[in-house]
């Protein structure tokens, strides 16, 4: 992994915890649960995904593997700062819901 593809992987863990955050974890022993979606979240980005499939995925996560309400407006804001944080880090196109 590049110095640059390190420094995304661990921002998406970041951003996960504390702005996603579907169970209200803020960062907190629950949050450790969302690391177990950051590698597919990541390569889905570095594969050039779109906002929209990567806001997709977060909400199947949420409600459907996580049980949670979900937020779909949250998870569109979310995937379009991976995007641009993909895009900045890595270059490729660009994707918004």
């Amino acid at each position: 992994m590049t110095r640059e593809e390190t420094i995304l992987f661990e921002f998406i863990e970041d951003l996960l915890c504390y702005e996603w955050d579907p169970l209200g974890a803020n960062g907190g022993a629950a949050g450790d649960q969302y690391q177990s979606y950051v590698p597919e979240l990541f390569n889905l980005a570095v594969g050039n995904a779109t906002a929209e499939q990567i806001a997709g995925r977060l909400r199947s996560i949420e409600t459907e593997t996580l049980g949670a309400k979900g937020d779909f407006e949250k998870c569109k804001r979310v995937a379009r700062i991976i995007v641009q944080k993909k895009q900045v880090l890595l270059g490729g196109p660009s994707g918004t819901p």
